[in-house]
């Protein structure tokens, strides 16, 4: 997981590219070779690499975009230019600690997996972290289908879903758990609330009642002075902490310090709700 904070934004990018070169080779041959799953591993987004995909670019910025030109569609280069301000991924201290709430929890200590739902998953940094002595059972969803596909490439016993979290039809009450590390954006909303707010909303909606929701998410999750999402949260779920995490976290891989939370919160016994999906919509988890 370092392999994708290491290096300056430039390298950073190069690996991208790299890890883009691997994905197609992977996914033509069927199967990923060892090297192309370390290449595919150090895949970072392009958070922070706004450069890249810039027509203005010259130089190394400059090769860079043209290599990706020549690596993806008109479409798929479009997509990825749209995720340059929210494409972070998780370092795996952080990922360690919501497993260890998981295990804390007795969630995956059982004869049968548990079922873990990642809304936003990324390339399936939580899912080829996940503990061996935890029996899981990912599903993922990922906007971004390059890195949906990486996901899958990287973790092909887990069920990857390309789709945004509002596309699809998730069945209430259905999961053990769900953890992640939410897309966080005070300009993007859906159903009128900002995008983390609702990743977090679907999530206590999908698990049972007595399921955990550990996640990521944004300081303004709590911190803002509209108290609607936190009493709709407090109507489904109990808050069982939340801990705000040094504002360096991310610095090493997103040139910035966004300011983050790690929320987890149990499901109330009781609280499933008929009208949890997401309403016409296309995938079904």
């Amino acid at each position: 997981m370092d392999s994708q904070c290491a290096g300056s934004p430039i390298a950073r990018a190069r690996k991208n590219l790299a890890a883009l070169e691997a994905l197609a080779a992977a996914e033509e041959r069927g199967s990923a070779t060892a090297t192309e799953i370390a290449a595919m591993e150090a895949y970072s987004g392009w958070g922070g690499a706004q450069k890249a995909f810039s027509e203005k670019a010259e130089g190394e910025w400059g090769e860079v975009r043209d290599r990706l030109r020549e690596l993806l569609s008109d479409d798929e280069f479009a997509s990825q230019r749209h995720t340059v301000l929210t494409a972070f991924y998780t370092p795996a201290p952080v990922i360690g600690a919501i497993y260890d709430a998981l295990r804390e929890a007795g969630i995956g200590q059982g004869d049968t997996p548990a079922t873990i739902l990642e809304p936003g998953c990324g390339t399936g940094n939580f899912m080829r972290l996940a503990p061996a002595d935890l029996a899981l059972d990912f599903h993922g969803i990922e906007l971004d289908p390059i890195s949906a596909r990486i996901a899958q490439a990287l973790c092909p016993e887990a069920h990857i879903t390309a789709a945004g979290l509002e596309e699809c039809r998730v069945s209430p009450a259905s999961f053990d758990a769900a953890i992640g590390n939410v897309p966080y954006s005070g300009d993007i909303k859906i159903d009128g609330m900002p995008i983390h707010d609702y990743f977090i909303r679907k999530s206590v909606e999908a698990v049972r009642p007595g399921g955990l929701v550990a996640v990521l998410t944004s300081r303004y999750t709590l911190d803002k002075n509209s108290t609607a999402t936190r009493r709709a949260l407090a109507e489904q779920a109990e808050l069982l902490g939340a801990v705000r995490l040094p504002a360096e976290t991310f610095k090493r891989q997103a040139g910035t310090d966004p300011c983050t939370q790690a929320r987890g919160a149990k499901r109330a016994a009781g609280s499933s709700k008929q009208d949890g999906t997401a309403d016409g919509r296309r995938p079904a988890l």
